[in-house]
């Protein structure tokens, strides 16, 4: 086959197949369309050129001379076309525009139907051989001018174009340049020198190298820049001039020994096995290590990303509090990167997107530096930011990207200036953007660098979450010290080794101790008295309440000490709490409460007496007004002398209850026995329920403890009690008298010893429970209303309370409730 041939045919069938290759590669962009149409031109510019080769007719090969031309207008019209969109266009040319490129094309095209286009025409077995008139200077001012207007469109975007864009076009810039070299060459200055056009159909081969830059920069996802391009072509270059040296100089010595071998077949074969083998063995490690020789790229390339991890590291340890997390991590993205700028917008808890940092290469190139300070809700939502996931790069979103989704997204970029935009993501959620400013060089950002920039934003949204568990911790810290500081209560915190690792105010000086002399210390340094229910809660988790205590200070300084452990992971303990409290105050408030429940007693019991007593005097007195006129009549003297009497001994009973209601507790503490007590009362009253036909009962547990007081003044309050059960009791009725023990936590986790006077068929009104033990408060008609108050007097004198349960279908009862071996003053003094 003729090679011009064999060349042309394959040209023709690579350039099909690399316009379909960029057309599917994304068919819905005009790109790749315009690639399309203007790949299937070439195809039959080359398949033209091809049947010129294979024809044996002169007048046909003219006429395909002619078509072959205007095919290579519609070529130069095709790209030039083409050139208007690629690579920063999702529209179409507009179509006034497209219009007039093809009609001036097909306007030049009929120069070629002239009889002066071809003047002769030789066809011969060392080839072709074309002479051309006047005509083809006509037709080829078109083809200048196009072939000046693509350079000029491509020098253009080339010098003014950033990131991809600048690089798939000096691909195109640097293969339309060889390829117009290749045409130059063979189709100009050679027919110039020789007057021959054997070398012309060359051109449509050369061509081909366009084709396939073309093909690169529009389908191919990992775009190389062409400086480091070249060197790795330098690199595997020197590599196989190395290795062929290399095979060459062993078959050199090896020679003397081959030609001892007759046959020349074996020396060939034999040399092809040793030079192909060095090649395999060699070429692979030889090429890459030229290749990062003449480059220096690999070894920079590691240098440059282990610096940057290192302080993307340092800037999340150290990273300041508040918004400001993130300004070293953007410096340090900025100087990676070279970006014009890089920023960070955080999404608040309304949705806006804030800026929280921005470093400018050069701030006086930044134009959006005066916004406001976060982005436009219509950016936010053109960008998809609530719901993107991976980095959006302007380069491949242009080249490969939906046309609907991409005009809208690269719109808001450009809005934005952000050659990428980056999500920050925590938790699956997005939490701001990472925005990067075009590359200060006019370089594009590699799929390595949205790899390395993946990295990077994982390291800034960790840096963010620090920042605010940071500032979270910082504001529970200072809430904390400010809620112990307005505390009244002292506080001291220790842990597992007994260190005092917290301590306020209050208790400094509840302890009389300095900050310095308790905080980081041995809990050994606090006082016996505190000390050992602290030790409690941590040895033993035993909880501690309300303990009273005196810290003796020479000021009679008496503080409620409470103790609890501080629970870790499972059964652990991580610590104790001492909480302790001022009883000065309270002891105040106390004392004041009890005066002032003694001047209004005193006030009742005023106003009662009074009223008791004024009675009986009136009665007396309006018998003495009487006297001067009737002492003469014996029956009135006798009527005078039994009032006076019965009044008398009235105001004398009504003397000895005051008395024994207002006397002073004697300060007698001697052990009771309660059954002896209880029986006693029983046996006293007996006589008297039997006339009113009155069951008695008597129960008393075995085990009711002794209990220290003055046992005739607790005998009187339970026989007035009895007394009272009697006389509300129904004939028929029953009373009844328990006593057993309890240990209510009133009493200071102890023990206490609960009697009880149960009477049948009375009840008393919710209302009046309260009013019962008032003095002079009676439903009696003749009582005076001292005796459930002297009860609950005398029970008071020994530590215990007094209450009244009653209800409608079983009763009523008293219960006293008194502590169990207390004295009575100590009981007196807690109370």
């Amino acid at each position: 086959m003729n090679p011009n041939v064999g060349a042309l045919m394959f040209t023709a069938c690579a350039t099909a197949s690399l316009g379909l290759v960029a057309f599917l590669r994304a068919s819905q962009r005009p790109t790749n369309r315009l690639f399309g149409i203007h790949a299937s031109v070439v195809t039959l510019w080359v398949w033209v050129t091809c049947q010129i080769e294979l024809s044996g007719d002169p007048q046909w090969t003219t006429t395909l001379l002619r078509i072959v031309h205007v095919a290579s207008a519609f070529v130069l019209a095709t790209f030039v076309d083409f050139i208007w969109v690629f690579p920063d266009r999702l529209r179409n040319t507009p179509i006034r525009r497209r219009v007039v490129l093809y009609a001036v094309t097909c306007a030049f095209c009929p120069a070629v139907l002239h009889h002066d286009f071809v003047r002769g025409l030789q066809i011969s077995h060392a080839g072709l051989s074309v002479q051309f008139g006047w005509p083809l200077a006509v037709f080829g001012l078109w083809l200048v001018a196009l072939v000046a207007h693509a350079n000029y469109v491509l020098w253009y975007k080339w010098r003014t174009f950033r990131g991809v864009a600048r690089i798939q076009t000096s691909y195109v810039l640097a293969g339309t340049m060889i390829s117009e070299v290749i045409i130059l060459t063979t189709n100009v200055i050679l027919p110039m020198v020789t007057g021959r056009t054997d070398y012309s159909r060359w051109g449509a081969v050369g061509y081909q190298i366009t084709i396939v830059a073309v093909t690169i920069a529009v389908a191919k996802y990992h775009l190389w820049e062409l400086s480091g391009l070249w060197r790795r072509f330098l690199g595997v270059a020197l590599a196989f001039a190395g290795v062929v040296a290399i095979g060459g100089a062993a078959t050199w010595g090896l020679w003397p020994w081959l030609e001892l071998w007759n046959h020349s077949v074996q020396r060939t074969a034999l040399f092809a096995l040793v030079l192909g083998g060095l090649i395999g063995l060699v070429l692979p490690p030889a090429s890459k290590f030229l290749s990062d020789l003449v480059s220096g790229s690999a070894q920079a390339e590691r240098e440059r990303i282990g610096k940057l991890l290192g302080a993307l590291g340092a800037a999340i340890v150290h990273a300041p509090a508040g918004r400001a997390a993130l300004l070293p991590i953007l410096e340090e993205t900025q100087r990676y990167y070279a970006a014009s700028s890089v920023e960070a917008y955080l999404r608040g808890s309304d949705g806006k997107y804030r800026n929280a940092g921005t470093v400018p290469a050069a701030p006086d190139e930044v134009s959006y530096a005066q916004w406001e300070r976060s982005l436009p809700a219509t950016i936010v939502d053109a960008l998809g930011a609530r719901s993107m996931s991976e980095p959006l790069e302007s380069g491949r979103l242009l080249r490969f990207g939906s046309v609907e989704e991409s005009t809208q997204i690269l719109a808001a970029m450009d809005a934005i200036n952000a050659s990428v935009v980056a999500p920050l993501r925590w938790s699956g959620e997005t939490i701001g953007l990472l925005l990067l400013g075009p590359k200060v060089e006019r370089g594009m950002y590699s799929p390595i660098d949205i790899d390395i920039l993946k990295s990077i934003t994982a390291h800034a949204a960790i840096a963010i979450k620090n920042a605010e568990l940071r500032d979270q911790i910082v504001q529970e810290k200072q809430r904390t010290e400010r809620v112990l500081a307005q505390m009244e209560n002292g506080v001291v915190v220790a842990d597992s080794d007994r260190v005092i690792l917290l301590v306020n105010q209050a208790a400094i000086t509840l302890l009389n101790m300095s900050e310095s002399q308790l905080l980081g210390q041995s809990t050994d340094v606090l006082p016996e008295a505190v000390r050992q229910p602290l030790h409690r809660a941590l040895t033993e988790g035993e909880l501690v309440s309300g303990a009273r205590v005196d810290l003796d200070y020479g000021i009679g300084l008496r503080v409620a000490c409470s103790a609890f452990p501080v629970p870790g992971e499972g059964d652990v303990r991580e610590g104790a709490c001492l909480v302790l409290r001022d009883l000065r105050t309270e002891d105040a408030l106390q004392r004041s409460e009890r005066e002032k429940e003694r001047l209004q007693f005193i006030r009742a019991v005023s106003a009662g007496m009074a009223h008791e007593i004024r009675n009986p005097l009136v009665a007396i007195r309006t018998f003495a007004e009487l006297a001067p006129s009737r002492l003469d009549d014996p029956e009135f003297r006798n009527s005078f002398v039994q009032v006076a009497q019965s009044e008398i001994r009235r105001l004398e009973d009504l003397v000895s209850q005051f008395m024994t209601l207002a006397k002073p507790a004697r300060a007698v503490s001697e052990p009771i026995d309660v059954r002896r007590l209880l029986a006693g009362a029983m046996m006293a009253v007996s006589a008297r329920a039997q006339a009113q036909n009155i069951e008695l009962c008597l129960e008393a547990d075995e085990m009711t403890p002794v209990i220290y007081g003055d046992e005739p003044r607790l005998y009187q309050a339970l026989m007035n009690l009895l007394l009272n059960a009697l006389d509300a009791a129904p004939p028929g009725g029953q009373v009844a008298l328990r006593a057993g023990p309890e240990t209510p936590s009133a009493y200071g986790n102890g023990p206490a010893t609960v009697l009880t006077v149960w009477n049948s068929g009375s009840y008393i009104p919710p209302e009046q429970r309260e009013q019962v033990f008032e003095p002079f408060f009676t439903s009696k008609a003749t009582g005076t209303g001292l005796g459930l108050a002297i009860c609950n007097t005398i029970v008071d004198e020994h530590g215990g309370t007094m209450t009244v349960e009653s209800d409608m279908g079983t009763g009523t009862a008293f219960t006293i409730t008194v502590p169990v071996a207390v004295p009575r003053q100590q009981a007196v003094i807690t109370a």
